[in-house]
């Protein structure tokens, strides 16, 4: 479609340029003959046309041909006529499609700006708060600033004030720790070096005997120390002899005393496993007698009933036997006349 419609508006164009008015004569001529419009191309049916020609060599062809066309000029006016009718609707088609996309890109950027005015809005709006809430800040700010002040102003007096009675009170400690203290101190070790050194002489006038005395009383030690060592070593050994009897005969009473217990408790073990064993042998042979018993009982009840069943087989046939004889000898007796005597044989 959009190659056909390109080539009908190039016919179109072409026979507009075609169709030449003389201002000489007053009259229209149509230039070129038998020409053919298929909305593709333009086919030439003329054969006088060559290259390097001028106009005014075709003039008597087409003045002599211009009567003989013109019934063909008429069809062909009637569809250019179409053909520009055609085209007015699509142009007409044209203008209101771009019409139509003109108003939907309007609406599109209404659309755009009013998003945009929107966000701008909204933007704005945070930019208000955010401002405000700066100025709120601030305003805090300097309040707490005032307050911080206040404060510091309040403590610095304190501070003024404690310094005041903390240089009054370090006055009173220098005079008391660094003059009346170190007196009475200085007092009290002077009485004390007295003491101690009444002290010293006394224990240096009593060094001498109490060095002899000390001297006989650490020989006499040692001497005691050692018999002492010796009693105590000669008893610990009969003690540790004693105990390590005792403990031997203790671990062979004991090794005997395990190795009973052992017996009894493998003794024991075996009894009850052997218990356990014979008692699931036990359970085994009930339940194999109990399905022995079952299976003979039932055994027999198949037996019997097989055995009824052929019983009551075999006293039908023998009954249908009987009753077919019975039958047979009444249709003898009905055939066959009775040859016996009506008197009896003596």
């Amino acid at each position: 479609m959009p190659h056909q419609a390109k080539g009908t508006f190039f016919a179109a164009s072409l026979m507009n340029e075609t169709q030449v008015k003389d201002p000489k004569r007053g009259q229209l001529e149509v230039a070129g003959k038998g020409r053919r419009f298929d909305g593709r191309s333009v086919v030439k049916l003329g054969q006088g046309e060559k290259k390097g020609s001028s106009i005014d060599s075709f003039q008597p062809k087409l003045r002599s041909s211009t009567c003989q066309n013109k019934e063909g000029a008429r069809g062909r006016s009637d569809k250019s006529s179409k053909i520009v009718l055609k085209l007015q609707e699509m142009e007409e088609n044209r203008i209101r499609h771009l019409q139509e996309s003109n108003a939907r890109r309007e609406q599109i950027r209404l659309a755009k700006l009013a998003r945009l005015r929107e966000v701008t809005d909204r933007a704005q709006k945070e930019i208000e708060e955010e401002n405000r809430k700066r100025a709120q800040e601030a305003k805090e700010r300097r309040l707490r600033k005032a307050e911080h002040q206040k404060r510091t102003e309040a403590l610095m007096a304190k501070e003024k004030a404690d310094a005041a009675k903390s240089d009054n009170f370090r006055r009173y400690l220098r005079l008391k720790y660094h003059g009346f203290f170190p007196w009475m101190r200085y007092m009290q070790q002077f009485r004390d070096n007295v003491v101690r050194a009444c002290q010293s002489n006394l224990l240096r006038l009593q060094r001498a005997p109490f060095q002899a005395w000390l001297k006989v009383t650490r020989w006499n030690s040692t001497r005691k120390h050692a018999i002492a060592s010796a009693s105590y070593f000669r008893m610990l050994s009969r003690k540790v002899l004693s105990n390590f009897m005792q403990a031997v005969k203790l671990r062979q009473l004991a090794m005997l005393n395990a190795s009973n217990f052992y017996d009894q408790s493998l003794l024991k073990k075996y009894m009850q496993n052997w218990i356990v064993h014979y008692k699931q042998v036990e359970e085994e042979n009930s339940v194999k007698s109990k399905m022995a018993v079952n299976h003979f009982s039932r055994t027999i009840q198949h037996r019997c009933f097989l055995q009824m069943l052929q019983y009551v087989s075999i006293s039908k046939a023998d009954r249908e036997r009987e009753r077919r004889l019975a039958n047979l000898r009444l249709k003898v007796l009905q055939i066959v006349p009775d040859f016996q005597p009506c008197v009896p044989v003596e």
